[in-house]
C-alpha cells in the first residue's frame, strides 16, 4: 500500500510538472495523456492552460460525460477541478513532498447554467503567499484560502468556488 501511495504521488508530481513546465503547444496533449493520473478527473478533459506566478487557469469542456441529469457540468466535477487547481498551485510554490492538506472547507456559489465549456481562474497574491509561508515555517501548520472564479462563455457574471485549506508541513529527514 505504501509503494502504491508513493508511486501515485510521484505520478501526480509528473502530471503537474508536465502541465506547468512543458511547452505551451504540448500542454493540452500532455494533459490529455496524463489524465488518468487524477482519478477524480478521469476522462473529463479538464486541463490547465495558463500558468503565471500568482494565477492559474483551467478549462472543463462541455462533454456529455461531464453533464449531470440537468444537462449541466456536474458541480462535483467543478469542485474537484478547483481542488486540483489549488493543489497544483501550491505544488508550484513547494514540492508536494514538503506538505500535506489536512483539512478542506469549500463553498460553491453557482447562479449560472453550466451547459457550455467553463473556465476556472485561481488567483493569489504575493502578500497572502508570504503570510502563508511565514505561518507554515513558524507553526508547521498554516491556513491558505483561494477564490476560484468560474466563467461560462454566455454569461457576464461569474460563479465562484471558495477553497480554504489547512496545510501541514511534512517533517524532513535530517
Amino acid at each position: 500500500m505504501k509503494i502504491y501511495k508513493l508511486t501515485t504521488e510521484k505520478l501526480k508530481e509528473l502530471k503537474t510538472w508536465a502541465q506547468v513546465k512543458s511547452p505551451k503547444t504540448f500542454q493540452p496533449v500532455l494533459s490529455y495523456a496524463l489524465d488518468w493520473l487524477a482519478p477524480e478527473l478521469l476522462g473529463t478533459g479538464f486541463r490547465l492552460f495558463e500558468i503565471n506566478e500568482f494565477e492559474m487557469k483551467a478549462i472543463i469542456p462541455a462533454n456529455k460525460s461531464n453533464f449531470d441529469s440537468q444537462n449541466e457540468i456536474h458541480q462535483g466535477l467543478v469542485t474537484n477541478a478547483g481542488l486540483e487547481l489549488a493543489r497544483a498551485f501550491l505544488q508550484r510554490q513547494m514540492p508536494e513532498s514538503f506538505f500535506k492538506i489536512v483539512a478542506t472547507d469549500i463553498h460553491l456559489s453557482k447562479k449560472q447554467k453550466w451547459s457550455d465549456e467553463i473556465k476556472l481562474v485561481l488567483k493569489s497574491n504575493q502578500a497572502d503567499m508570504d503570510e502563508f509561508f511565514m505561518h507554515l515555517q513558524r507553526g508547521k501548520k498554516s491556513n491558505v484560502q483561494f477564490e476560484v472564479t468560474i466563467a461560462a462563455e454566455k454569461f457576464r457574471k461569474n460563479d465562484s468556488l471558495e477553497i480554504k485549506l489547512v496545510i501541514e508541513s511534512t517533517p524532513l529527514i535530517a
